[in-house]
Order: C-alpha cells, then structure tokens, then sequence
C-alpha cells in the first residue's frame, strides 16, 4: 500500500514524500509477542538462582518482555520502501523496515533534526 508522507522538522521547514507500507497480518505480531514474553520470563526464571542479581531481574526480565511485546502487538505495518529526504539537510531518510506508526518521530542520521513524519490523507 503506497501512501503520501509530510515530513517537518522542528524548525518548520516541510517536505513531501511517498511511502510503500507492510502490513504483517496479526498472526505474526501475535507470535513474535508471545515470543518476547516467552523470553522474558524464562530470562527470569534463569536468574532466580543468582544471589543479588535476582532481586531485580526476576521483575525487569518479564517486564521488559512485556513491554516489547505491546510494541510488536501494536505495529501493524512497516516501512517496505520510502522516498522521502530529509527538509533540513536533503539527506534520504533511512525508515525502511521500521514501525509505521503515524504520527512518527525520527532523528535525520545526517543532521540528527527531529523529524515529524504524518501520513498524508
């Protein structure tokens, strides 16, 4: 699915341009979830036996897990292919396989402006 982007940094200056978006069907998102949760209780389970060290790790393990988990359950497309470049500097913007979650905030690994990229209607 190819959709329109509108890209502005936090001084103002504005740039277009188009996106190919991958959706990933809720199967897989649903996998890789339980996956991340998976590891970390059994990261958890594993320290249990290590003086000191569990008294952080048996909670931050899971939890961590936990938290990825409800990112990769709420990203439901990826960036397949963009065309876009940066309005500060000029420089592409690299998102390809990132989440494709609208409003978006990237950093330009040219000029590092803060970027806001908004799908166009």
């Amino acid at each position: 699915m190819s959709t329109a982007l509108q890209i502005r940094s936090q001084t103002g200056k504005a740039g277009d341009g188009v996106a190919t978006l991958a959706t990933i069907d809720p199967a897989t998102r649903g996998g890789k979830a339980a996956a991340f949760v998976g590891v970390g209780v059994a990261l958890a389970l594993a320290c249990i036996w290590i003086p000191i060290v569990h008294l952080i790790t048996t909670w931050l393990f899971p939890l961590l897990g936990g938290v990825m988990a409800w990112k990769t359950w709420t990203t439901e497309a990826t960036f397949a292919e963009v065309t876009a470049a940066c309005p500060e500097c000029g420089v592409a913007l690299a998102l390809k396989d990132k989440g494709a979650k609208f409003p978006l905030r990237e950093g330009c690994s040219s000029c590092s402006t803060q970027l806001e990229i908004t799908q166009v209607s």
